[in-house]
C-alpha cells in the first residue's frame, strides 16, 4: 500500500511550525523558548573573536521522527555459553528478537525481526538452540544466523503462555491457553509434539524443570502450583494459593530448586517459598505492591530476584543454619532503577542480573552487591545501534525506516540561506554556551511526502535511497521491492518496479549509489548482489570462503566515485569492485568487531569505527592501513576510548575534506586527519582543555579561574592553559613570541593543529547526522521525555507531602 502525500500545513501534521535561529553569544538568555519536541529547526552560529565574524553551518534539527522502541518481554542466556562468548537473548513486544553480545561490552550483534502474526510470551536457549512461544499458537525455532524461522510446531492447545526447556535439551513442555501442559521432543534437532498432561482449569502461565529433568512445577491462572511427573503426565502434588477476594490468583513466575523448594510470583504482590515435597508454605514476602511477574534465581540458588508491575527488584537471600535453626530466606536488598512494570528478569553465567521491561531499557547489576550502598548497575539504551534513517541530500529529504512502514519526509527550507559555515573546531565549543538568538521564517514546513505500507506482516529490515531521492528500495522478510519516484511540485508519483530477476534474495543490508543506478545487496543468506535499477540486470558477488557454514554480513558501504563497496563480516571487511563484479580482497583483521564503514567522499579510503570505539582508516585500492592509522590508531583520548557508547554513524562534511564527524546516541565527534590529536588525558567535552580554545566563553563559576590564569600569563586573551602543548607525546613550550601574535589576533600553527576531536552533547538522544551539502547539517533527535509519554501509566505510588 502506497500512500502519496502532499505537504501539509504543520497544523495537519501535527508538528509545531520550524524555526531559524541565529544565536549570538553577545545576547540575553531570558528571550529563548525550548523547543517543542516535534519541532524541526534550522539555525546558525555567528560568534565574535579578534573583531572578526564566524559562522556555523546550518543545522537542521528534526525531531519529527517518532521513532518509539518497543516494550522487553522476555530474557534468555545462552546456556551453556561458548568459549569466550557470552551472548542474550532479548524479546520486545513487536516479537522482535535481539542477540546480545555480552562479552563485547554489550554489542547488538543482530536482530530477528518480528512481524504483525508473531507475538513472543517465551523465550529460552538452550544447549545451542533457541526457541519462543506466543499468542500465536506455535512453538518457534530460530535460525540465528539467517534470521528466520527454523522449525515451527502447532502448540496443540491454542495461546502458548509459557515454556521450558529441561537441563539435558531433549525435551519441551508448553503451557497453554486450554489449561494443559504439552510435551515436545527436540532430540536430534527434532521439534515434535509427544503427549499432553493431564488437564487443569484456566491457563498455565508459568512452567519450570527440577534439575533432575523428571518433574515440572507449573503455575496456573487458578489460584495452583501443580508439581508434574514428566513421565506419567500426572499431577502428584497440588498446592492451593490464597485468591484475592473472589478472584482467582494468577501465577504469573514459578522457579523450583534442587533441595525441591518452590519460589512462586503472584498476583497479590507476594513472592512465596514452598516445601516441595509436602506442599506447605515456608515463607512469604509481601514487598511488592502490585503483581510479581517475574522470577530468577542465583546459579548457586543462594539468591531469588523478584520483580513485576511496581518496577521494584527484590533480592531474597537464603541464610544458613545456626544454633539447630533452619536455614531462612531474607529480604535482603531493592532495587527501583526502572520507571515501569519490569516483566522479564535473567542471571547470566557470571551472576550478573540483567532486567527490562515496559520502559524498555536493559539494566545490568553485578550480583554480589546488588541492592547494597554502592551497588553497581549499567543500563543498555533502547536505541538502534544501526541509523534507521537514510539522507537524500539533493532532495533534502529524509527516509525513516519504521517497523511496518516507511516515511519520506522533507525537511523545512529557507526564505535566505546565503550563510556558509567555517571551520567547525573553531566554534564548535560554543554550541553549548549560545544563549539565545533571532527567529528567521522558513519558506515550507517540514512534510512528510510518501509512506510506503508493505501488505505482507513482516518488518521492513533495510532500506536505501538515492540522493536525488528518485529510488527507493526498502526489503523484509518476503524479499526486496523497488520504487521510482517522480516529483511535480507538491505531488510525489510512485511507482513500483514488479518485474525484479526471481534470484534477488531478501536482504539484510542495502545501500543505493549516490546517482540510484546500482543497488548493493547484502542479503541474509551471506552473500552479495548488485542490481542495476534501469536494466534490472543483476549480478552476484563471490567472496572469499570462511570456515562459518553461514556467513552474516552486518554493515554495508558504497562509494560510486571509486566504483568501490565495503561489506563486513564478523571481524573481516571485504572490498568489492562493483565495476568488474568481484571481491578485491579482504582488509586486515581487526581485533574488535566494527560498528560503523563509511567512504571518505574526497579520497575514496574507508573509515572504521570498532566496538572499543577505535577509529581505523583504511586505504581500499592497496588495502592496508593508511598513514593517519599508523601514527594515530593507539593514541586517541582515553576519554573516548573508554565511552560504553558505541558509534553508530560516520558523517563527512562536503566542505572540509579532511574532516570525519563520528557519532553515537549521546554525542557527535569531529576529527581533523590533518590536526595533531590532543593529549589522551583531555576532555573532550571540557573546550578549554584544548590549547587555541581559551578564548571560548566559560561559564560563571570559571571566571575567577580564568582570570587568575590571565593574571598570571600578564595577557589579556590566552590563559597559563595555552602556554604549553603536546605534539606526538612530548611537551613543547611556546615562546614569547607566540604569545604576543595570538594577542594580535593570529594563532600560531601548531596551537591551530591541536583544536582537535571535539565533542558535542548538544543533539540527543542522537538518531542520525548527516551533511545536504557544504553549508548545511542535518541531526534527527528523539527526545526520551517524548518516548516516556507514549508509554502506558506507571503503578501509582503514594509518594510523602504528594
Amino acid at each position: 500500500r502506497l500512500i502519496a502525500c502532499a505537504p501539509q500545513p504543520p497544523d495537519l501534521l501535527h508538528h509545531s511550525p520550524p524555526q531559524r535561529t541565529q544565536l549570538s553569544a553577545a545576547e540575553d538568555t531570558s528571550a529563548r523558548k525550548p523547543i517543542s519536541p516535534t519541532v524541526s529547526t534550522t539555525h546558525t552560529i555567528t560568534t565574535s573573536s579578534h573583531n572578526s565574524a564566524r559562522k556555523m553551518p546550518l543545522v537542521h534539527r528534526c525531531r519529527f521522527v517518532e521513532f518509539v522502541p518497543k516494550a522487553i518481554h522476555c530474557i534468555a542466556f545462552e546456556h551453556p555459553p561458548r568459549p569466550g562468548l557470552q551472548r542474550v537473548a532479548v524479546s520486545r513486544a513487536d516479537a522482535s528478537i535481539e542477540i546480545w553480545n555480552v562479552t563485547d561490552n554489550w554489542h547488538l550483534e543482530r536482530v530477528i525481526p518480528g512481524g504483525a502474526h508473531l507475538s513472543v510470551e517465551s523465550l529460552v536457549w538452550q544447549c545451542g538452540r533457541l526457541f519462543s512461544a506466543g499468542l500465536h499458537a506455535q512453538v518457534i525455532e530460530w535460525d540465528v544466523d539467517r534470521l528466520e524461522p527454523k522449525m515451527t510446531a502447532d502448540s496443540f492447545g491454542g495461546a502458548a503462555w509459557s515454556l521450558a526447556m529441561n537441563n539435558s535439551g531433549s525435551h519441551l513442555v508448553v503451557g497453554c491457553e486450554d489449561g494443559c501442559i504439552k510435551l515436545f521432543d527436540i532430540t536430534h534437532g527434532s521439534l515434535e509434539y509427544v503427549r499432553s498432561f493431564d488437564r487443569q482449569e484456566g491457563r498455565i502461565m508459568s512452567l519450570a524443570w527440577h534439575e533432575d529433568d523428571a518433574l515440572v512445577v507449573s503455575g496456573g491462572s487458578d489460584s495452583t502450583i501443580r508439581l508434574w511427573s514428566v513421565e506419567t503426565g500426572r499431577c502428584k502434588l497440588r498446592i492451593a494459593v490464597q485468591d484475592e477476594g473472589r478472584e482467582h490468583t494468577l501465577i504469573w513466575a514459578i522457579r523450583i530448586l534442587s533441595d525441591m523448594t518452590i519460589v512462586s510470583g503472584d498476583s497479590r504482590g507476594c513472592t512465596q517459598f514452598w516445601n516441595g515435597d509436602f506442599g506447605t508454605l515456608r515463607q512469604s514476602f509481601q514487598q511488592h505492591e502490585a503483581d510479581v511477574l517475574t522470577l530468577a534465581v542465583a546459579r548457586d540458588e543462594s539468591a531469588v530476584f523478584a520483580a513485576g508491575v511496581d518496577n521494584k527488584v527484590a533480592r531474597f537471600a537464603l541464610t544458613p543454619a545456626r544454633n539447630g535453626k533452619p536455614a531462612k530466606w531474607v529480604l535482603s536488598g531493592c532495587c527501583r532503577d526502572h520507571t515501569h512494570d519490569v516483566r522479564a528478569m535473567a542471571v547470566s553465567p557470571d551472576d550478573q542480573l540483567v532486567t527490562g521491561g515496559v520502559d524498555t531499557n536493559l539494566i545490568v547489576y553485578a550480583g554480589t552487591n546488588f541492592g547494597q550502598a554502592g551497588g553497581s548497575h549499567s543500563k543498555v539504551p533502547s536505541f538502534p545501534q544501526q541509523p534507521c534513517i537514510c539522507l537524500a541530500a539533493q532532495r533534502k529529504a529524509i527516509l525513516v525506516q519504521n517497523r511496518h512502514n516507511l516515511q519520506l519526509w522533507r525537511m523545512g527550507g529557507l526564505e535566505n540561506s546565503e550563510e556558509g559555515f567555517s571551520d567547525i573546531s573553531d566554534v564548535i565549543g560554543q554550541l553549548d554556551t549560545m544563549k539565545s538568538g533571532h527567529v528567521f521564517k522558513h519558506d515550507a514546513a517540514p512534510a512528510l511526502l510518501l509512506e510506503v505500507t508493505p501488505k505482507t506482516p513482516f518488518h521492513i529490515v533495510a532500506c536505501a535511497v538515492s540522493d536525488s531521492g528518485e529510488v527507493l528500495a526498502f526489503s523484509n522478510a518476503a524479499g526486496v521491492s523497488l520504487f521510482r519516484l517522480t516529483y511535480k511540485g507538491a505531488k510525489v508519483n510512485v511507482q513500483r518496479v514488479k518485474q525484479l530477476p526471481d534470484q534477488l534474495r531478501a536482504a539484510h543490508a542495502m545501500s543505493l549509489t549516490s546517482n540510484g543506478s546500482r543497488l548493493v545487496i547484502a542479503t541474509q543468506d551471506g552473500g552479495v548482489q548488485v542490481l542495476h535499477t534501469e536494466t534490472l540486470e543483476l549480478h552476484d558477488i563471490a567472496l572469499p570462503s570462511s570456515e562459518d557454514k553461514l556467513r552474516r554480513l552486518t554493515l554495508l558501504a558504497v562509494h560510486e566515485a571509486s566504483g568501490y563497496a565495503a561489506v563486513s563480516f564478523a571481524k573481516q571487511i571485504h572490498i568489492l569492485n562493483l565495476e568488474k563484479m568481484t571481491c578485491e580482497g579482504t582488509l586486515p583483521s581487526l581485533s574488535d568487531q566494527p560498528t560503523a564503514l563509511a567512504f571518505q567522499p574526497a579520497t575514496g579510503d574507508l573509515v572504521v569505527t570498532t566496538i572499543t570505539n577505535q577509529i581505523f582508516i583504511f586505504d581500499v585500492r592497496k588495502q592496508r592501513f593508511t598513514q593517519w592509522t599508523k601514527e594515530n590508531a593507539q593514541h586517541l583520548p582515553l576519554a573516548w576510548l573508554r565511552r560504553k557508547e558505541k558509534v553508530v554513524g560516520i558523517a563527512f562534511d562536503p566542505a572540509r575534506p579532511t574532516a570525519v564527524i563520528v557519532y553515537d546516541q549521546s554525542c557527535f565527534v569531529v576529527l581533523y586527519l590533518d590536526r595533531s590529536l590532543p593529549d589522551r588525558g583531555a576532555n573532550l567535552f571540557d573546550f578549554r582543555s584544548f590549547p587555541g580554545e581559551q578564548n571560548k566563553p566559560v561559564h560563571r563559576t570559571d571566571r575567577k579561574r580564568k582570570s587568575a590564569l590571565r593574571a598570571k600569563a600578564g595577557e589579556e586573551e590566552v590563559g597559563s592553559d595555552a602556554d604549553a602543548m603536546e605534539v606526538d607525546g612530548e611537551r613543547a613550550k611556546q615562546s614569547s613570541s607566540s604569545l604576543s601574535d595570538k594577542k594580535a589576533g593570529e594563532r600560531p600553527e601548531k596551537e591551530r593543529l591541536m583544536g582537535n576531536f571535539l565533542g558535542v552533547k548538544k543533539y540527543q538522544p542522537l538518531l542520525f547526522l548527516g551533511f545536504t551539502g557544504a553549508d548545511e547539517m542535518v541531526v534527527v533527535e528523539r527526545p526520551w521525555l517524548s518516548i516516556m509519554e507514549t508509554f502506558p501509566p506507571a503503578l501509582y505510588r503514594a509518594r510523602y507531602g504528594m
